[in-house]
């Protein structure tokens, strides 16, 4: 469950940062659009910058997207996704067996819908199920 709350709140940031690409967010206004507190907004950019994104951080004024790495992630497929639900949960991985194996299962488990499952890489062929 706090997986996916924090997951939650890394969409909604990245989401502020797509719909102003060229302003500076404040910490606070972050905050009150994830729903967290200034310093969990802190840690949430401070782990997209080791996946690469970089920001500029200006006291008084906050954070402002400066560039988006260029290798795949969950975060980066995020960034500048504009639907509604697809899409919306994503499961990346960087090499699975099957991602239609990961789908089946998150479905029969009653997966939310618009769920997407992508990878760099598969390792079996395709199957009719699990």
């Amino acid at each position: 469950m706090a997986e996916r709350v924090q997951s939650e709140i890394r969409k909604k940031l990245i989401d502020a940062f797509t719909k102003n690409e060229t302003e500076y967010l404040s910490g606070q206004h972050l905050a009150d659009i994830s729903g967290c507190t200034r310093t969990a907004v802190w840690k949430h950019i401070e782990e997209l910058r080791k996946e690469g994104f970089e920001f500029e951080a200006v006291r008084r004024k906050g954070y402002k997207i400066i560039s988006i790495p260029d290798n795949m992630s969950a975060d980066k497929i995020t960034l500048g996704l504009n639907t509604e639900f697809l899409g919306r949960n994503l499961h990346y991985h960087d090499s699975v067996e099957s991602t239609q194996k990961i789908a089946y299962k998150l479905a029969y488990n009653n997966g939310e819908e618009g769920t997407v499952v992508i990878a760099e890489e598969q390792t079996a062929g395709r199957e009719d199920g699990p």
